[in-house]
């Protein structure tokens, strides 16, 4: 950031303010948590830009996506395996549902189980092919070298460190198609029949 040298102030007195914002930016700006954010931010800059135009968010692609992979896929299981909180979850879920992009159906009485409509899946396919030039934006001040650097590292990082988040990311536990159907208790019923 380029300094405009104060005129009420003498050299001593802008070398001590010089001082002061040099300090500042070590404290505050290289911090690997701030710069972290600030990658944050600019990845969802890039994706909403890419997005614009389908009123898609990154949370909301993320849902659109892994129900569209499981279908019948309930809400907890899908914070797991976006790493989302429960509130954060049901909003994404109930924006997508808006939109006409997602139906709930009841499995049983506390369970609801979720699947792309045909627009959903229409825009799901369509923002997966949007999804490398996000990809390419992001990642292009860095070689390709960098960038498999990067991603190691960022991956190695993501992967230890997982359990410290408030919404650590988990499996999603896959249900056979045939069962998706049962209720929670016959299907808990057929798999000790099979196993």
């Amino acid at each position: 950031m380029r300094r405009v040298r104060n005129p009420d102030i003498d050299d001593e007195q802008q070398e001590t303010e010089d001082q002061t914002q040099e300090n500042l930016r070590k404290k505050l700006f290289e911090q690997p948590g701030h710069l972290i954010r600030r990658l944050h931010q600019i990845s969802t800059a890039i994706f909403l830009r890419e997005s614009s135009k389908y009123d898609l968010t990154p949370l909301q692609y993320v849902a659109l996506a892994m129900i569209d992979t499981f279908p019948g896929i309930d809400q907890r299981q899908l914070g797991r395996g976006a790493a989302l909180d429960r509130q954060t979850t049901s909003t994404v879920v109930r924006r997508l549902e808006e939109k006409g992009l997602v139906v709930r159906q009841q499995k049983d009485r506390r369970t609801t189980a979720l699947f792309v409509t045909g627009a959903g899946r229409a825009l799901h396919q369509l923002m997966a092919s949007r999804l490398g030039v996000v990809g390419e934006t992001l990642l292009s001040p860095l070689t390709p070298e960098e960038q498999k650097t990067f991603f190691y590292i960022m991956t190695k990082m993501v992967t230890e460190l997982n359990k410290l988040s408030r919404s650590p990311q988990g499996e999603v536990k896959v249900i056979p198609s045939e069962m998706r159907a049962l209720p929670a208790r016959r299907q808990r019923k057929r798999r000790r029949q099979t196993a």
